[in-house]
């Protein structure tokens, strides 16, 4: 896989952000999903790099970020002030899964960061009040990151997100960075999923949209896709052939030539 550049660390007032970043260019911003980290985007700091600044974090609780409150608007506000903080021009936000529910909020409560939106593979939220229970899935997903072994729960994690016959050397990939995820990490994301709901800020949105979605996806079934497609009726929509969860590996030159088509002028 690609070289990463050097983790960093911004000292921000609600707590740590740890991010990477290359190129020169207009900014672009990449959010990951729940079982990922600044680490998942090798081949966008490459490619990407090129033409953009590209700035990857680490969500709250993963990395070396803090844990915050998990709510839609404090990771919103932490993935603001990590742009406010390293002085990022307005500009484009990807965001995969987990991530793309950061990216639509941090689009309605800081629209003057945000020029364009990506939203990889991902929903607007689970939409349930914060005290009710997590559904099942959830659960599940939170008791085996504590009770297996770091690397099986990546290689579990690996083979429930990608496509069959995904390249192994993308599955060693995808393995090696959900091996890393925090007990602490996942459970703040998955109940700020729970508890969020976007509906009515996608519905506000005025600003270019692209959404990308994978046909073997065995995450996000093809009627949420669709959903939000139906949502966002005016949104270009690109449909990866043969990818599953993480097209941005599993596909990278068609998931980097969709978001550079997006991204000209």
């Amino acid at each position: 896989m690609n070289a990463l550049p050097v983790l960093r660390v911004a000292a921000l007032p609600g707590g740590a952000v740890s991010y990477r970043e290359a190129g020169r260019g207009s900014t672009v911003l990449l959010l990951h999903g729940l079982n990922g980290s600044s680490k998942s985007w090798g081949p966008q700091f490459t490619l990407l790099g090129r033409r953009h600044r590209v700035i990857a974090w680490d969500a709250p609780g993963y990395g070396k970020s803090a844990t915050i409150d998990a709510s839609i608007d404090a990771y919103a506000d932490a993935a603001a002030g990590l742009m406010d903080a390293l002085a990022a021009e307005p500009g484009t936000v990807v965001g995969h899964s987990m991530g793309g529910v950061v990216a639509a909020r941090l689009a309605h409560r800081r629209p003057d960061l945000v020029r364009r939106l990506v939203l990889s593979c991902t929903h607007w939220g689970v939409a349930m009040p914060a005290d009710s229970p997590l559904e099942p899935r959830y659960v599940r997903r939170i008791e085996a990151r504590r009770s297996l072994p770091a690397a099986e729960y990546g290689r579990t994690r690996a083979r429930n997100m990608l496509a069959p016959g995904a390249a192994p050397e993308v599955a060693t990939a995808v393995a090696a960075i959900a091996e890393e995820v925090t007990v602490e990490g996942l459970e703040g994301a998955i109940r700020m999923e729970h508890s969020a709901d976007n509906r009515p800020m996608l519905a506000a949105l005025s600003i270019p949209v692209l959404l990308i979605d994978a046909d073997r996806d065995p995450v996000l079934p093809p009627e949420r896709a669709d959903a939000l497609a139906a949502f966002l009726p005016a949104a270009r929509r690109v449909t990866l052939a043969g990818s599953g969860h993480a097209p941005y590996l599993e596909d990278v030159a068609g998931f980097n030539r969709a978001v550079e088509e997006f991204l000209e002028p």
